[in-house]
């Protein structure tokens, strides 16, 4: 080999040596690997932020999102979104909102634009009368002070085809249905128990007295709506283990209602009773009537024509209880408005309609109430 090298034309040595050298310099610099070491790491691209679950962030350090996603207004009114921009990293140059395909007859309106990061604005989207009904998918865009795209989030709007009260009126219709099916369900049974622990209260058997003492002392002591939780949950689970089938929640909140205002209308019952001259019940008896003959013919007519008023506010209370079955799932009136609320978010419009119907109700009931105390007051 030393031979060979001492024979080489000098220009060979000259290229030997110049490659040698060009292989060390390109060693040094990296941009060949060396021997026994390690590849350099692959290059990949920045990571992509994804912008309140709404589409894809063209930049790491913005991102853009709209709430609600999709709202609900009849033709001619106006829906308000919030815009939130927020910086991730460093990003805090000055940010153009824009819907770049607005619907013909519709109008968006920005209160501050162009806006910087960390803020939270507002897109109100305003309808005409003729907008005809339907969906509207639209897109939030947000541009660069260079006017290049940063972000895009899509929402959506429903017109609906009639007026907004009329849409939640007819949505909130079969929570209404349930509602009177609960009540007039639940105050009849709570009449059956009433009148059967006021009577009992009145009784002079000791454990009579006592049993039906203590349920309407218990009873009294639980709120409502612990009772509906346990009718539904403990009830329910303990009917599954016996008979392989839970009660269901309409059933539960009328017999959870109906237990609760027995214990109250027993003791409205107990002082009706009370309220009649006890000689009353001694002639009857001297004229050869039973106990129970004594109650049905003299004494209970006259305590209910006495009673009336306050079970007729124990039927107007129960009405408006009877919001509270809908943490049992139960789909009555208020889980109806709730439901719509949180479909479309328009709370102002949906719980005016909401208190609207229970006062309407709670009015037409306290009417037949009082008519019916003027016909039994006639004929006393």
């Amino acid at each position: 080999m030393k031979n060979i090298w001492q024979w080489a034309p000098g220009a060979l040595k000259n290229v030997v040596v110049a490659l040698a050298v060009l292989g060390a310099a390109f060693s040094l610099m990296g941009l060949l690997p060396r021997v026994g070491g390690t590849s350099p790491p692959e290059v990949t691209e920045p990571p992509v932020v994804v912008a309140s679950g709404h589409g894809q962030a063209a930049q790491p350090d913005f991102s853009l999102g709209i709430s609600p996603a999709e709202q609900a207004v009849s033709a001619g009114n106006a829906a308000s979104y919030k815009v939130t921009v927020t910086a991730l990293n460093s990003f805090n140059l000055p940010v153009t909102l824009s819907v770049p395909r607005v619907p013909q007859g519709m109008a968006v309106r920005f209160p501050t634009n162009p806006v910087t990061p960390t803020v939270q604005a507002e897109l109100r989207l305003e309808t005409a009368v003729a907008v005809p009904a339907g969906t509207y998918t639209m897109t939030l865009a947000a541009e660069g002070p260079g006017g290049d795209p940063l972000h895009s989030v899509p929402f959506r709007l429903v017109v609906l085809p009639e007026s907004l009260y009329i849409r939640i009126l007819k949505f909130l219709l079969t929570g209404v249905g349930v509602t009177l099916e609960i009540t007039v369900l639940g105050i009849l049974l709570a009449l059956i128990i009433g009148l059967l622990v006021g009577v009992a209260r009145t009784a002079k058997n000791p454990i009579i007295y006592g049993i039906s003492t203590f349920y309407v002392e218990v009873i009294r002591g639980i709120p409502l709506l612990v009772l509906l939780f346990y009718v539904y949950f403990a009830l329910g689970d303990l009917m599954a283990r016996l008979f392989g089938a839970p009660i269901d929640p309409v059933p539960a909140a009328i017999l959870g209602m109906g237990i609760c205002y027995g214990a109250y209308m027993g003791e409205t019952y107990r002082a009706g009773i009370q309220s009649i001259h006890k000689g009353q019940m001694e002639a009857a008896r001297s004229l050869g009537m039973s106990y129970l003959q004594a109650m049905r013919y003299i004494i209970l007519p006259q305590a209910i024509r006495r009673i009336l008023p306050p079970l007729g506010n124990d039927f107007v209370a129960m009405l408006k209880d009877s919001s509270l079955a809908s943490v049992v799932s139960v789909e009555e009136l208020s889980r109806k408005g709730r439901e719509f609320t949180m479909t479309f978010f328009r709370p102002f419009e949906t719980w005016n309609m909401v208190a609207l119907l229970y006062f309407i109700m709670t009015f037409i009931f306290s009417r037949v109430i009082r008519y019916v105390e003027g016909k039994m007051a006639a004929g006393e």
